[in-house]
Order: structure tokens, then sequence, then C-alpha cells
């Protein structure tokens, strides 16, 4: 049962789940297009992978499971329902940051469409985007399990 795990292995838990789970599942979508650009007999470049905008996709995906995360470990039932006010201050920032990164790459992706070379935008955007996700993501769920 998790609740009798200490705290430092819950969070290695937790990573090494998300890890599997939230970063491989969520870059189905890039593996995907890599497949079928593959299939096509095209050349497999970074535009005909990441031009259309996939990572902004698995960039928002990767910042909901971390928010999720966060909400559905505070409806546990072995969650105490008092939380110190730091906890409660830090899920607050934390989830606040995420819908700020996913707002930032809405707009980053939408602004890059008016742009003369939109391939060449969403390649070299959509990498900061999904880093600040990742990493969003990431401290979410080790926020979640503070107490």
């Amino acid at each position: 049962m998790i609740g009798t795990i200490p705290t430092p292995h819950r969070i290695a838990i937790k990573l090494i789940k998300w890890t599997l789970v939230s970063l491989l599942i969520g870059m189905l979508p890039v593996l995907l297009k890599a497949l079928f650009v593959f299939a096509d007999n095209q050349a497999l470049t970074k535009a005909s992978i990441l031009g259309s905008g996939e990572l902004f996709l698995v960039a928002a995906g990767l910042t909901a499971s971390g928010v999720g995360e966060i909400v559905f470990e505070l409806h546990s039932p072995d969650r105490p329902m008092i939380i110190n006010l730091y906890v409660q201050i830090t899920r607050a920032a934390a989830i606040i940051i995420s819908i700020v990164i996913v707002a930032i790459g809405a707009a980053v992706y939408g602004s890059a469409n008016g742009a003369e070379s939109v391939t060449d935008n969403y390649m070299n955007l959509s990498w900061g985007v999904l880093i600040a996700a990742s990493l969003s993501s990431l401290s979410c769920v080790i926020v979640a399990e503070l107490k």
C-alpha cells in the first residue's frame, strides 16, 4: 500500500510512473508522426516530424497530467484534511504556473500560424514550451506528495 511507503520513496515511485506514463505516452503523437512520415517514404527531418506543432500538444498533455496529480492527491482518502500553509501556497503556485505555461504555449502556437515560416516557428518555439511544461509537470508530481 502506497500510504505506508516513506515520502522519499513515494516521490521516487511517482517520478518513475510519471516518466513511463506521462512522458512516454505523451510523446506518442510525435512518434506516430515519425512513423507515418517513414511509411510514406519521406525524409525523416525535424520539419517533417515537428513542423505541425505536435510538441505543443504534448506540452499541454504533460501539464494537464501534473495538475491532475495535485488535484487528485488532494482528494485522496489517506490525505490529512488540514495541510500547512506552505504546502497550500506551493500547490497553488504549481497549478498557476502550469496554467500560465499552457496559456503561453497556446499563444505561441496561435501566433506562429501567422508567421512567414510556420514550420520553423513550430520547431524552434515548441521545444521551449515542451521543456517548461515538462518541468512544470514534474514539479506538480513532487508537490503533490507534500504534506
